[in-house]
């Protein structure tokens, strides 16, 4: 092989790479793993105002979706698994719905009878304190309120290492 035939398989492993890191480091988040959990309150489609400050002293999952996103629908329906498997004295989902509106989500719960709470994000406010783009998104907060895990997108190998952390933190005492 020559030099000028291997900048191009060269070019295209580095890229390759690039995109690798930027998904596991991603580039879009606005807060890092290690750092307090940005404060907010939060109204869920039952009408409980959730103070995230508040929920110290539990393992919390905030998970960011839409109502139109496939990959948060097939995160949504594992979330739903992961809700029966924690008691609520310990673990507490969040999924906020960006650009929602609470009546939209109410009526989208209506079909999907999610049991774990479901709150609007409408203007993006909340999202905006965790990060600039892409959904599903997930934070994991332990106890003490410190962001301990946190990715982007969907897939079974990533929810399966991110429910080991949520399962250690609960441990954790």
């Amino acid at each position: 092989m020559t030099l000028k035939s291997i900048i191009p398989i060269l070019a295209i492993a580095l890229f390759s790479t690039l995109v690798c890191d930027a998904q596991n480091e991603d580039l879009y988040s606005l807060v890092k793993t290690g750092e307090k959990v940005p404060e907010f309150i939060v109204k869920t489609i039952d009408g409980k105002a959730v103070d995230v400050d508040k929920l110290r002293g539990k393992v919390v999952l905030i998970n960011f979706f839409a109502t139109w996103c496939t990959p948060c629908m097939d995160e949504m329906l594992n979330i739903e698994k992961l809700r029966g498997r924690f008691p609520d004295s310990d673990f507490v989902i969040l999924s906020i719905g960006r650009e929602h509106k609470l009546a939209e989500l109410q009526l989208f719960n209506q079909s999907k009878e999610f049991t774990f709470n479901i709150a609007a994000d409408p203007e993006r406010k909340i999202y905006e304190l965790f990060a600039e783009k892409m959904i599903p998104r997930n934070y994991v907060i332990d106890k003490k309120g410190t962001i301990c895990y946190q990715y982007t997108g969907f897939n079974h190998a990533q929810f399966a290492s991110m429910v080991s952390v949520i399962e250690s933190k609960i441990a954790a005492k």
